[in-house]
């Protein structure tokens, strides 16, 4: 975001300073962007104005690239390449060392932010919808996925083997090489059968790292708390209202319609 100052006079012609917020268009992406996430403000930086180099943001992709960009300017650090579907959800861990993504590809993927490489490919029976890391310091080891599987997860990440990568040319590329890499991470399920629908959403809470809250199709949100086996709480939300039958014909305007516009995105300008 780019901020200028201007001044302006009221109706009593007194001038004020006025600061105007602009804001940046990050290109890249190819597709519409299904999810974006930054990481944390280190604690130097959350209490002050002073910019910080480890602010980072990581935004998910229709065109099955994730990028990683600088978190204050929007500038392009790097692609993951790997998945083979459309990236659905993308977080970066407390201390930004990890990325996970979640895809259509039937998998999650985490990556090393540094490298670009994929450390681990979590296999699942369907769309991954959303992944969450813990946000504690230190605890990068632990990751959450959820979906239309209809199954909150929790894989120890510390566990894993297998999860050698290989890449012809550099993991972190702008399309020209890919990375591929597996691994058996052990895995549990959180509260089996618990969801009657599609997880949709997936959040760790920064109060209690034992705490997570799902959203669902069934129109539930849960709090969970890993050392119990259900729900702790939960809330139904309110139906939509019921829409009104179509109609045949259209009513004339009494008065001209608000003008509205539209863009197409192009490839590569758009983020």
């Amino acid at each position: 975001m780019a901020d200028f100052a201007f001044t302006r006079q009221d109706e009593t012609h007194v001038a004020a300073a006025t600061t105007k917020t602009v804001p940046l268009t990050c290109h890249g992406h190819s597709r519409p962007i299904t999810h974006v996430s930054f990481s944390s403000l280190p604690a130097s930086t959350a209490n002050s104005a002073a910019p910080s180099s480890q602010y980072y943001m990581i935004s998910a992709c229709k065109d099955n690239n994730p990028m990683l960009r600088d978190g204050l300017t929007g500038d392009w650090i790097g692609t993951f390449i790997g998945h083979k579907g459309a990236v659905w959800s993308s977080k970066l861990s407390e201390d930004a060392s990890l990325a996970a993504t979640g895809s259509a590809d039937f998998s999650a993927k985490v990556w090393d932010t540094f490298t670009g490489e994929c450390i681990t490919t979590l296999a699942h029976e369907h769309i991954v919808r959303s992944v969450a890391f813990p946000p504690v310091s230190g605890r990068v080891g632990v990751l959450a996925t959820a979906g239309m599987e209809k199954k909150l997860r929790v894989f120890d990440l510390s566990r894993a083997t297998g999860g050698d990568s290989t890449a012809n040319g550099s993991p972190y590329t702008n399309g020209a090489s890919t990375t591929n890499c597996s691994s058996t991470t052990p895995s549990y399920e959180i509260a089996p059968g618990e969801h009657q629908g599609a997880i949709k959403s997936l959040i760790w809470s920064h109060q209690d790292p034992n705490l997570l809250t799902t959203a669902a199709d069934d129109k539930q949100l849960r709090w969970f708390d890993l050392r119990v086996p259900s729900p702790i709480a939960t809330y139904t939300l309110p139906s939509p209202p019921p829409q009104p039958p179509p109609t045949t014909r259209q009513e004339p305007s009494p008065s001209p319609p608000a003008k509205t516009s539209t863009s197409s995105t192009r490839p590569n300008q758009a983020c």
